[in-house]
Order: C-alpha cells, then sequence, then structure tokens
C-alpha cells in the first residue's frame, strides 16, 4: 500500500517552514505568533517522527557528510564556551541552532519520496513569492514604516527578514527553485510571474549582496541550462535587458559602490565592510582554533574599531566565532553537494533521470546564490541553510534509494 503523502510530520514541517519564512502572515494574524505557533510544530515534528519513525525509508539520510558537518559545527560551537567572550550569548546561540538541527534532522528522513520533496518545494517557493509581493506592495504604497532609510523595501519590519540584506538572502535562495517549476511546469505563467516578481523584490531592496546573488543565480541558469536549452538563454537575455533598462538610477549609483573602493592614504580605510573583515580578522586571528564564542563577534569589532556592528561576512563570522576548523566544516556545507552531483551523473541513466539532475542543479544553484549574498551578511546561522541543505541531504538519498549504491 502506497504511502499517503501528508503525514502529521509532514503537515508539521510544512507549518513550521510557512510560519517561519512567511512571517507577514502575523501581520494579520498575530494570535499565531502569540501561541509560539513556530515553537509548537517543532515539537509535534519530533514527538509525531519518533512515535513513527519506522514508517520512513530514508535509511542512510542520516549518514550523509552533510549532516556530520552540521554535527562538527555545532560541536565545535559548544566547545566554544570555553573560549567565549559572552557565555550567555554563546548558549542563546547554540540552543537557536540546536533547534534548526532537531527539524534538519527529521526533515531529511520524513522526505522520503519525490512526491513530499515536490510539497515541501512549493511551500518554500510559495514563502519567497508571498515576501517578494509583500516587499513590491510596501514599496508601491510607500508605506515609511517598510521603507530603510526611505527607499530600501522590506516585506516585514521586524523579525529575521526584518533587514533588507536578510530579505534579499532568502529571496536568492528560492529564486532558483522558482525557476525549476517555471521549467518543470506544463503551465508557466505563475511560476513565470513569480520569478519576476521575485527579481523585482531582490532589486527594490537595494542590497548589494543581494545583487551579487541575483547575478550567481543567472549564471548557474546558464550554464546549467541555457547552454543546451537555447531558449532559456533567451529567456535570462531578456529579463535581464528588461529589469537593468527599468532600474531606477538610485539603484545603479548603489550598486556601483561595489567596485568603487578607495583607500584613505591616512588611515588606509576604506569606509567599506572590507574595513570590518581585515581588521576584525586579524584581531580574531589569535583565537584561531576555538574563536571567540558564537555570537560574539561584535564584540571584536567593538574593541578593534569601537564600533559595535555585526560582521558582515558569514564565513568570517564562523571564523572569527568558532576558528578554522568550524570554518572548514561550513565550507563544506557548500562543497559536498557538487560531489555528491557528480557522483549521481556516475549512476545508470535508467535510475538517474532528466528531472532528478534537473533538481540536483537547481539545489546547486541555490546554495551557489546563498552562498554569495551571504558574503556580505551575518546569517552564517540562518535557518534558511539548515532548510536548503536538508534539502541537499534529501535529493542524493532520494536517487541512492534507485541505485541502491552509496552516493
Amino acid at each position: 500500500m502506497k504511502e499517503r503523502i501528508y503525514s502529521i510530520p509532514i503537515i508539521c514541517l510544512l507549518i513550521y517552514i510557512v510560519l517561519t519564512y512567511l512571517p507577514v502572515i502575523y501581520t494579520y494574524l498575530p494570535i499565531l505568533g502569540q501561541l509560539k505557533i513556530v515553537l509548537l510544530s517543532g515539537i509535534l515534528l519530533l514527538v509525531s517522527y519518533l512515535l513513527n519513525h519506522t514508517r520512513y525509508t530514508n535509511a542512510t539520510a542520516l549518514k550523509n557528510p552533510i549532516v556530520f558537518s552540521w554535527s562538527w559545527i555545532l560541536g565545535i560551537m559548544c566547545l566554544g564556551l570555553l573560549t567565549s567572550r559572552d557565555r550567555g550569548e554563546t548558549l542563546n546561540m547554540i540552543i537557536l541552532n540546536l533547534k534548526f538541527f532537531i527539524v534538519f534532522l527529521v526533515m531529511v528522513k520524513i522526505i522520503d519520496s519525490r512526491e513530499r520533496l515536490n510539497i515541501v518545494l512549493k511551500a518554500l517557493v510559495t514563502c519567497g513569492i508571498g515576501m517578494a509581493l509583500s516587499t513590491i506592495y510596501n514599496y508601491v504604497t510607500g508605506n515609511p514604516e517598510y521603507l530603510l532609510a526611505g527607499y530600501r523595501a522590506l516585506a516585514i519590519d521586524s523579525g529575521i527578514f526584518g533587514d533588507p540584506n536578510d530579505l534579499a538572502l532568502f529571496l536568492n535562495a528560492t529564486l532558483a527553485f522558482t525557476l525549476y517549476f517555471l521549467m518543470k511546469s506544463e503551465k508557466k505563467i505563475f511560476p513565470l510571474l513569480g520569478v519576476l516578481a521575485t527579481i523585482t523584490a531582490v532589486m527594490l531592496t537595494f542590497s548589494r549582496g543581494g545583487f551579487l546573488g541575483l547575478c550567481v543565480t543567472g549564471i548557474g541558469f546558464c550554464l546549467f541550462f541555457a547552454r543546451k536549452q537555447k531558449k532559456y538563454l533567451v529567456l535570462l537575455v531578456v529579463v535581464a535587458l528588461v529589469f537593468w533598462s527599468v532600474a531606477p538610477q538610485s539603484y545603479k549609483d548603489r550598486l556601483a559602490t561595489i567596485t568603487d573602493v578607495q583607500a584613505d592614504p591616512n588611515t588606509g580605510l576604506t569606509g567599506t565592510r572590507l574595513d570590518a573583515w581585515r581588521i576584525v580578522t586579524s584581531q580574531a586571528s589569535n583565537d584561531w582554533l576555538l574563536g571567540v564564542g558564537a555570537g560574539n563577534s561584535p564584540y571584536i569589532a567593538g574593541n578593534a574599531m569601537s564600533d559595535w556592528h555585526s560582521l558582515h561576512n558569514s564565513f568570517l563570522q564562523v571564523f572569527v566565532e568558532m576558528g578554522i576548523v568550524a570554518l572548514l566544516a561550513y565550507i563544506s556545507l557548500f562543497i559536498i553537494p557538487f560531489k555528491q552531483y557528480k557522483a549521481s551523473l556516475r549512476q545508470p541513466e535508467k535510475a538517474v533521470n532528466t528531472a532528478d539532475i534537473l533538481l540536483f542543479k537547481t539545489i546547486l544553484i541555490s546554495l551557489m546564490s546563498y552562498g554569495v549574498t551571504a558574503l556580505f551578511l551575518p546569517q552564517a546561522y540562518s535557518a534558511i541553510l539548515y532548510t536548503l541543505t536538508g534539502i541537499a541531504v534529501v535529493e542524493p538519498e532520494l536517487i541512492r534509494e534507485k541505485v541502491a549504491v552509496p552516493l
């Protein structure tokens, strides 16, 4: 008898995803926040899985190297309590990441079929498009509450996407999957509108990191798909030209500052994030093994630069806060999926079909876009990365079940 798609754990996971990545819902239903529905869905997700864990077939998912990388990162994060400048803050980060990790572990076990993975991806894409539409609406209506500095649009004014750069990070992460449904679906109008809305919203955030993430998505899309399917190359060029032609001059001027970096001859400072990257990394090199404790990079910046801001680079954030070993494990989160993709290409054609490869390529593009955008943001421990790497674990696991050999 075929297992139904919507089991209780899957429903709980969908609730968790929607209410985490579409927080604009709380604007209209604040009672959901008061009830801590995300926490409750996470608890029910874990309990319902434990009670029915034998029903799920992803037998080797927890042996995936990505799981080991996250385990290393969390283990080192815990060891960081020994060297932490603020143990309370580090403990808070440990608790937060353990919550994400538990959901990640359950997720890679319960998404044990193409149908279930497809439902989860649709939920994630729906969240991305919903946040994009909210961003566009707030920009068009001109509500100052949702315009940072008077021109950078927001979908919400607080929470994990209360900053336009963080919002752009999420939109870039979901854009690749919206493109996936555009290529896969017979009725292309809705995913096409979703792609256009997402790109527009990223532009309206005026995020320079977000722009670079968009470029990576475009380049990845071209390398993986457009070279063999010329219609997608034409679509990519047309969309890029149209969006660039209608972009306001203020947006183009802001992007120009990405390469307009000049150091002051007296101080050697550029007045950009490069200063923080260089100075904070230099200061933190004395604690290169375990770092200064998760969540403590602002202390280093405060002491070194008299500026208590976050280090705007997720990879440097990991190095500063948890040391070199954690950084290597963090980087591996982006490298391992590429290796597993290469391994999947060596499998028999009858076992790995076009749909498998299409989705695997999409996952890689999403991770690349996330990684490049995160180079300009202190989002090393984002729930988004746990979700993306969870999907990256599930995809080779589903292929492995068909070929019955490890990737």
